[in-house]
């Protein structure tokens, strides 16, 4: 029997389908008729291959964190209160009784 070549697209599917199936991998393998060599092979490529398409390190992805929201600060005697604009006119509402 001749083994099927895989696409790296293809064996990034089945390495998923192994990752999520929460079974050990080996066994995973084996219960698929997957060669647990050519998994760790396809792995390595796949990792390779990510690096060099980007030049980074596939396991980071950039973060940019939104801006802050526009809050209000009140200092009095030493002490500050800290709240974002929208919590700030709960809590004014709120005091002014109405």
């Amino acid at each position: 029997m001749v083994a099927k070549r895989r696409s790296l697209d293809e064996w990034t599917v089945v390495i998923e389908e192994m990752l999520a199936s929460g079974v050990p991998q080996q066994k995973w393998c084996q219960d698929h008729g997957v060669n647990w060599t050519s998994v760790y092979s396809a792995r390595k490529r796949l990792k390779k291959s990510a690096f060099d398409q980007t030049g980074n390190c596939p396991k980071f992805v950039q973060v940019n964190p939104e801006p802050a929201l526009p809050g209000v600060t009140i200092t009095c005697k030493g002490l500050s209160f800290s709240a974002s604009a929208a919590d700030m006119a709960v809590i004014l509402t709120h005091l002014a009784g109405e």
